[in-house]
């Protein structure tokens, strides 16, 4: 296995970690926001399910990202660019943004 495919390995199981390491509740209601935001079309970022659901009330809050790697290797969303977060606590970031696959 090179380095690199070491590397996405690793980054895979903890991005799963992270997403299994929250309240279920939060992970049903996140994964529906989510499928939602695929079919309508529309670019989304992280930020758009943080202010639907919020953010993981317990574990870890890397749970999104695990969330959103995870529909992306599935071929439910793919990345279309970035852009400054509008989350305070971001302090204008880069995110991703995202649209639903048309099939």
């Amino acid at each position: 296995m090179t380095a690199l495919a070491e590397a996405r390995t690793l980054r895979d199981d903890g991005a799963a970690a992270a997403l299994y390491g929250t309240l279920a509740e939060w992970r049903l209601c996140a994964k529906e926001e989510l499928q939602r935001l695929a079919e309508s079309g529309d670019t989304f970022t992280s930020d758009d399910m943080v202010s639907s659901v919020g953010l993981p009330p317990a574990g870890s809050p890397n749970a999104l990202g695990g969330l959103f790697a995870g529909a992306s290797r599935q071929g439910l969303i793919e990345p279309v660019g970035y852009q400054q977060s509008q989350r305070k606590a971001r302090h204008a970031g880069v995110v991703r943004t995202w649209r639903g696959r048309s099939e």
